[in-house]
Order: C-alpha cells, then structure tokens, then sequence
C-alpha cells in the first residue's frame, strides 16, 4: 500500500515537473512576441486643437552646417528630443522666441505646449545632420506665443520626435509662463 502511494506521488511530481517545463519552453520560445506597434506607442496631437499652424514643414536649409542627411539607415535608433525648446520659460504675449530640438538624423520633431487639455504646437520639422556630430538639430527662429494660439497662463512642453515608427517624448522641467 506504501509502494503504491509513493509511486503515485512520484507519478504526480513527474507530470507537475514536465508541465512547468512546458510552460517555461512555450514562454520563452513559442509565445507570439509583441508587435512594433505595442512596443513603440505613438503620440497622437488632435490636429483640430491647433489649425492655426501647419502641421508638417521641411528641413530648413538655413540651418548653419546642417544636410539633409539623407544616407542615414532607415533603422536608426531614435534619441529621445533634447535641447533648448524655449529660449525662454517667461514670455508677454508678443514676445519672440526661438526654439531647437536635437535627436536623430531626418527624424521629425515637434515642440508641444499643452494647458488645461488644450494643445498647441510649433509646425513640425525634419532634423538635419549637426556638424561635427551624428545627431540631427532643427531650429524654430523666430515665433511669438501669439501666432501659436498660446494663452496667458503657465504651459506645459514637451518635445516629440518620430522616425519610423518609433516615438520619443521629452517634457521640459520648466513650464513656460506667457504674461499679457
């Protein structure tokens, strides 16, 4: 009765060992991995909320030392956006201001301002090649709070950058103030 209890028991540890293992193997090996579009979720900006300006521009020429870069690989790791995305965090209404965004070669970037669910955006614009280095720059000159639509208050901003279908998003630690 002993024997026939303990053969049992080694029975069921067997079969419970051998399931596992078959869970480990299907995990590991069988399982359908995720697909691009879940690992690189994309940011999507209401275009209604911001029709005041064009929502794509190409690559400024007059970007100093900048190419279009167009011999990069298409499977370019995107950098996450970096730079000086306000020339200042405290603008009147009719201030100028500049912004930059620094990332991958021929990814787009956008510099984004967002206040109480509203969204406002600068156009987006194609990076180019940097000189000296092998990250691409873009460069918005001249612009005002005004011709963006922005409205007196504190802003959030945040830079995002596309290539692919990768999605970067970088959010500035300082909000922008926009004073009357």
């Amino acid at each position: 009765m002993k024997r026939i209890r303990h053969k049992r028991r080694t029975f069921i540890l067997i079969s419970l060992a051998i399931l596992l293992l078959a869970g480990v193997v299907y995990i590991k090996f069988i399982k359908p991995k995720q697909s691009d579009a879940k690992k690189y979720p994309q940011v999507t900006i209401n275009p209604s909320q911001n029709t005041d300006v064009p929502k794509t521009a190409t690559a400024n020429p007059n970007v100093p030392g900048g190419t279009t870069g167009s011999d990069v690989n298409n499977d370019a790791k995107l950098i996450a956006p970096s730079g000086n995305f306000v020339s200042s965090h405290t603008l009147p209404m009719s201030a100028q201001a500049e912004s930059t965004c620094t990332t991958t070669v021929d990814a787009t970037c956008q510099i984004v301002f967002t206040k109480d669910g509203v969204t406002k955006s600068l156009p987006a614009k194609k990076t180019t090649l940097n000189k000296g280095d092998q990250n691409g720059s873009v460069t918005w000159p001249v612009w005002t709070p005004e011709s963006i639509g922005l409205s007196q208050g504190v802003w959030t901003i945040s830079a995002v950058a596309t290539l692919n279908s990768q999605t970067q998003t970088t959010v500035d630690s300082v909000k922008l103030t926009i004073k009357p």
